[in-house]
């Protein structure tokens, strides 16, 4: 399964099960913010990569 999917299906169920099980609302709101850092970090990673898939595509067309 790609990450995207991944990533949606895991926030999907994150969405769907913690108001149900969480108490707390400080701790959904961490794991909210768990799940955004997740995909932040993996749109990062991702775009370093095609950064250097571009540098050497330049530099050795």
């Amino acid at each position: 399964m790609p990450k995207p999917r991944l990533a949606a299906l895991a926030l999907t169920t994150a969405i769907v099960a913690l108001p149900v099980a969480a108490q707390d609302p400080a701790a959904v709101l961490t794991t909210y913010a768990d799940i955004a850092l997740a995909g932040y970090q993996d749109s990062l990673t991702t775009a370093q990569a095609l950064d250097a898939a571009v540098a050497a595509l330049v530099a050795a067309p």
